[in-house]
């Protein structure tokens, strides 16, 4: 069995993607007067990065970046306790703990925002977050060598493509999840899965 299981906060942790997506929509159509079907294109193509990041990707050097991601987060940090949590996580979560894997929290995600949901009720090890702007892929090396994990020994869930560029840069396992649904049963594979099982070899 893998030694540290390391989740994506947003869209696997928490049922918050629909929420985020509406939300930027919303403040893309605001600040930057975009229609709707554009913003919800280029959300779901940059998704995955802080919102300001996201921003920059989709309107280069735009003057109103900085104020629409300062709404975005104001908005973020006020609704953040009524995100749901995914189906089953805390039973998964704590069977997983139970059986002696570590568990680490990583996302883009501000912390001051993250600590206000309710991953805060879960058994996690680690939690960390976009503190002074650090990414995730610099979260996950620090859990890892925090908790002295080799890469290997790690399982990374996470839902966007940008998760799964980070997992084969920090050289983890990858595992997929589509939605928050999917979360429970994957976590549970994993659990049950060999540590010679080929297929969590790293990506």
């Amino acid at each position: 069995m893998k030694k540290m299981f390391i989740f994506d906060m947003d869209g696997v942790i928490l049922d918050s993607m629909p929420y985020l997506q509406e939300l930027a929509i919303q403040v893309m159509m605001s600040t930057h007067s975009s229609a709707r079907g554009f913003a919800e294109k280029e959300y779901r193509r940059t998704v995955g990065h802080p919102f300001r990041q996201q921003l920059e990707m989709i309107s280069p050097n735009n003057s109103r970046n900085d104020s629409a991601a300062q709404v975005y987060l104001g908005a973020h940090y006020a609704f953040a306790p009524l995100l749901p949590l995914a189906p089953l996580v805390q039973k998964v979560l704590a069977t997983a703990r139970i059986e002696g894997v570590l568990l680490a929290l990583v996302s883009s995600t501000p912390r001051t925002i993250l600590l206000r949901t309710q991953v805060m009720i879960l058994p996690f090890t680690y939690i960390s977050g976009w503190d002074k702007e650090m990414p995730k892929l610099i979260q996950i090396k620090h859990c890892l060598s925090d908790a002295w994990i080799d890469p290997h020994e790690a399982i990374y869930f996470g839902d966007s493509p940008v998760d799964k560029d980070i997992a084969q840069e920090v050289r983890c396992n990858f595992v997929h999840i589509p939605e928050p649904n999917y979360l429970a049963i994957r976590v549970g594979v994993a659990l049950n899965r060999g540590d010679n099982d080929g297929s969590l070899a790293p990506v």
